[in-house]
């Protein structure tokens, strides 16, 4: 049996079962202390059970990958990137970590990549309390040395469309067109989704700055990551769904 996880409280699971790591950058800004994370691997070791140990880990900050994947070089590590794209972090810097502590890993899709994940955004634009959005604007990282952040946003973006009806187009924080720029041409009938991961310096701190600056309502800015239910059920399913197409014959 391993040991329970000490961040999601799980009890052990057999030896043989794979174990779902839910990666993500660490919080560098906000509290600082993944608590989302760590509620969001909570919730998906509840909704585990037997199949398989759940974990999570950062690349920066506690708890450390290393901390999550010790002792584990055994068993199959299956990874769930809680990332909004697949680019730098997860298709070079979470290998090269978990190859580094001696672990063997699949890779699941980012959460941010999967279209499941799109539609349930639009299910909370749509229920926003001053009605549904005339048209949404989503705001993401970018890149000025990688193109995978804005192709990714870009492409989530579309699905939002898709499911709403309504023009949607982006803005970024390190990239043009600016979220501070992009968000003056809002009307109060609009909406905001804030596409980041983690409640730090990015998510938290930056966003609320330019949206307290800009004096866009509130009420009208989503942050999907925030509904960790749901994020929670996301990596369920994709977990659930690696075990149904890797079962032993």
């Amino acid at each position: 049996m391993s040991d329970p996880c000490d961040f999601c409280g799980h009890r052990p699971v057999p030896v043989n079962a794979p174990l779902l790591l839910l990666a993500a950058h660490g919080e560098r800004g906000g509290q600082g202390d993944n608590a989302r994370l760590r509620e969001i691997c909570r919730l998906v070791a509840a909704a585990a059970g037997s199949t398989g140990a759940v974990r999570c880990g950062v690349l920066s900050g506690l708890p450390s990958l290393e901390q999550a994947v010790r002792g584990e070089a055994d068993r199959q590590v299956v990874v769930y990137p809680v990332f909004m794209s697949e680019g730098y972090f997860v298709r070079e810097a979470l290998p090269a970590r978990l190859q580094a502590a001696g672990v063997k890993a699949a890779f699941l899709p980012a959460l941010g990549t999967d279209p499941a994940f799109a539609a349930a955004c639009a299910d909370h634009l749509r229920v926003l309390d001053d009605g549904r959005p005339d048209r949404v604007l989503v705001a993401a990282h970018g890149s000025t040395k990688d193109d995978r952040s804005r192709r990714a946003t870009e492409a989530f973006a579309a699905d939002l469309a898709g499911h709403l009806g309504v023009p949607v187009s982006c803005a970024y924080l390190e990239e043009a067109p600016f979220v501070a720029e992009a968000l003056t041409q809002l009307e109060p009938s609009d909406a905001l989704v804030s596409l980041f991961a983690g409640h730090g310096l990015h998510g938290a701190d930056d966003m609320s700055r330019i949206v307290a600056a800009r004096g866009f309502p509130p009420g009208r800015v989503i942050t999907p990551a925030a509904d960790m239910a749901m994020i929670a059920r996301l990596a369920a399913s994709a977990f659930a769904g690696w075990l149904a197409r890797n079962e032993a014959p």
